[in-house]
């Protein structure tokens, strides 16, 4: 009777506890569907960059610059799989772990993640964010770079160079460490910043198109004006 009573009032408690972890299993799974859809819509960037140069470039380099926008994404996605969100956000080096990560690399079981992301979240998350650092340069050094050219570039900013001004920041780094720490909570500068810098890098090594002594202007493809079967798309 007594094995009975206490049973009977351990029942609520274990139905209690049985419900709290599933109230929380529930909570990091909608944190990671959120965090996913959020990181889709983000990809998403990808197209409004490449609608936005073709609609600036010439016809005939529509299909170039398109493809740019995709690539950008494929090469650097894979890159920062393998190395940059190492660096960005793995465990630091010793003496310089505030400059640069390593740990994780190719999204291993040291990974890192945040709160209840699992790490592959956190990395789609990340890399959509990488991606749209590399295809802001592809605007600045249309019509003026080669296809293979622009690749090696897109390998090199999300491997290396996004990845460790992630670090400074989001990563733990020097920046969060200061005694005024910086903060960037939507990538204005981490993102945008590093995007843009490597634009004007870019634009001031290449210099103008090959021709032109002079600014000109290169009207891009108006559906106004534009022929009902432009050569970009035969």
């Amino acid at each position: 009777m007594t094995a009975g009573l206490v049973g009977l009032l351990a029942e609520p408690a274990f139905a209690q506890e049985a419900e709290e972890i599933t109230t929380a299993d529930l909570q990091a799974t909608l944190d990671n569907v959120y965090v996913l859809l959020s990181a889709v819509l983000v990809i998403f960037m990808q197209a409004g960059f490449a609608l936005l140069e073709s609609g600036l470039t010439r016809a005939k380099s529509v299909a170039n610059i398109m493809a740019k926008n995709m690539m950008d994404f494929c090469f650097g996605a894979i890159a920062f799989f393998i190395v940059g969100y190492a660096i960005a956000f793995g465990g630091g080096f010793d003496g310089i772990g505030g400059f640069i990560g390593g740990g994780g690399w190719f999204l291993g079981e040291d990974a890192a993640t945040y709160g209840t992301l699992s790490p592959f979240t956190f990395f789609v998350f990340q890399v959509a964010f990488a991606a749209t650092a590399a295809t802001i340069v592809s605007g600045a050094m249309a019509e003026r770079t080669k296809f293979t050219s622009y690749l090696v570039y897109t390998v090199v900013i999300t491997a290396v160079i996004y990845p460790i001004v992630v670090r400074w920041q989001w990563g733990g780094g020097w920046l969060s460490q200061l005694s005024t720490p910086f903060h960037d909570f939507a990538g204005s500068t981490l993102v945008h910043s590093t995007g843009g810098w490597a634009a004007m890098v870019g634009a001031f090594v290449l210099g103008p198109r090959i021709g032109n002594t002079a600014p000109t202007a290169s009207p891009g493809p108006s559906p106004a004006t534009a022929s009902p079967s432009p050569s970009w798309a035969r």
